[in-house]
């Protein structure tokens, strides 16, 4: 078989209309037809070597850009690395979570005191200060110094998200009210955790739901959701079971969950000054008893 001048593709039948895949397999077919058994032969040697090293870049390829991730993730810290492996934001209709925490985190510079309200007053008193940048931009956003012209009276923190976001929707408005809950118990154990009664108490309160029975209870995995406490504890919780289905009531979170919110978020300081007063405290007893007994002898 001899082979015909013309070793490219065949231009008669793609002039014919012969386009497309069909077009190609013929016009591939006829040229290898029309080839001797030498040059078919040096064609599929070719063919097979092209295969090869492209198999053998994409190889290559791969293991440069795998290199490249474990450099990357070496010179990343813990936290940015969990960052990029978390679970999808949180979003509700018009906003996500990290942005209702933020405008939270706004309010309660001005909400020191977890109120739950902005007053007047304590808006000009904080505004006499130097200000982030963040509050400046939530409080533009949110038209706030407009508000308080117009009226003396306080802003909730309902009212302020919505005057942030105000197309949101009685669902989004419900999901975001979960949200700030969620902020406002990491806002708790962030700045001066003592773990008193108190903080229990209100930790307990803003965390829990009532179930259809009536009992009010925490889940497991609201922890995580509120930063509280890392993904490795909280699956000690839940053992077998998935965190949703975990439920404490409040004498089993003060028992096991609250020795462990201790441990991640009270201070050494703080230890040491709830030692210190605790020793003041059985000193002072002491001594009460010890008059008393003088007193009354007998």
């Amino acid at each position: 078989m001899q082979a015909t001048p013309n070793q490219g593709w065949p231009t008669s039948q793609v002039g014919q209309g012969e386009a497309g895949a069909g077009g190609l397999f013929k016009s591939r077919m006829t040229q290898l037809l029309t080839m001797d058994s030498s040059a078919m032969a040096k064609q599929l040697k070719k063919t097979k070597s092209q295969e090869k090293k492209e198999r053998a870049s994409k190889a290559s390829n791969a293991k440069s850009l795998e290199a490249r991730s474990m450099a990357i993730d070496a010179k990343c810290s813990p936290e940015v690395r969990r960052a990029f492996r978390s679970l999808p934001v949180e979003r509700c209709g018009c906003a996500t979570i990290q942005a209702v925490w933020s405008a939270c985190d706004t309010f309660w510079e001005f909400d020191t005191a977890h109120s739950g309200a902005i007053t007047r007053e304590g808006y000009i008193n904080l505004m006499r200060e130097c200000a982030t940048v963040n509050t400046l931009r939530m409080l533009r956003r949110a038209r706030l110094e407009f508000r308080f012209r117009r009226s003396a009276a306080p802003v909730l923190l309902e009212d302020f998200l919505l005057m942030i976001w105000p197309k949101a929707t009685s669902e989004d408005r419900a999901r975001m009210m979960r949200w700030a809950e969620l902020r406002e118990c990491f806002d708790i154990v962030k700045h001066n955790f003592g773990a008193t009664d108190q903080d229990l108490e209100r930790l307990y309160r803003l965390l829990s739901f009532r179930s259809k029975g009536g009992q009010v209870q925490v889940v497991a995995s609201e922890l995580g959701r509120a930063r509280l406490l890392p993904k490795e504890v909280i699956t000690t919780f839940a053992r077998e079971r998935h965190p949703k289905e975990v439920c404490f009531d409040y004498e089993d979170f003060k028992t096991i969950v609250w020795p462990k919110l201790k441990e991640r978020w009270v201070s050494s300081d703080t230890i040491r000054k709830q030692k210190t007063l605790m020793e003041e405290k059985d000193s002072l007893r002491v001594r009460i008893q010890r008059q008393t007994e003088a007193d009354h002898p007998g």
